[in-house]
């Protein structure tokens, strides 16, 4: 029976900003430093030849426009539409369908104190290796309180909260 080599992702959530096409959108998809820090990693997923896994919030527009052209052509690309701020369910079912064999995870996106955090901790305690870009994603306020972030650190150290790229 053949190896199925992991493979690495790149979880990009809710990068939508506001007055997108008509939808409300999230302000803080909109913040310059944050579209740079995602653009970067997207760069990166590109090179490695990484997956990159858009999670949109349904019916809150598309994804920022800096973010699309970066990503091109690439073909490694999915969308997942989510209808909560924890997108772990359709993420899992997503992967599953197409038979990845996830390795590790790179989180960036906003809001950190909302659908980063709901829809990382869940795919924490499932075991997954994720690393939460701090300077890709955006609501810093949340990052800054050790007590938000005490969920991800009980849970066999396979979260890593990165500072910096």
């Amino acid at each position: 029976m053949p190896i199925k080599l992991k493979q690495n992702v790149l979880l990009i959530i809710d990068m939508q900003p506001t007055n997108n096409g008509g939808y409300v959108g999230f302000k803080t998809a909109e913040n310059p430093s944050t579209v740079r820090q995602c653009s970067i990693l997207i760069r990166e997923a590109k090179e490695n030849k990484d997956l990159i896994v858009i999670l949109e919030y349904r019916d809150e527009g598309p994804t920022h426009h800096c973010l699309k052209r970066s990503i091109g052509t690439y073909r490694r690309t999915v969308t997942i539409l989510k209808n909560y701020n924890d997108g772990s369910k359709e993420f899992m079912i997503e992967m599953k369908a197409r038979k990845v064999n996830i390795g590790h995870i790179k989180v960036c996106g906003v809001n950190i104190g909302a659908c980063v955090q709901q829809t990382v901790l869940p795919l924490v305690k499932k075991g997954y290796d994720i690393s939460v870009i701090r300077k890709a994603c955006n609501c810093s306020s949340t990052w800054k309180n050790p007590e938000a972030w005490r969920g991800y650190q009980g849970a066999d150290k396979n979260l890593v909260l990165v500072p910096a790229i």
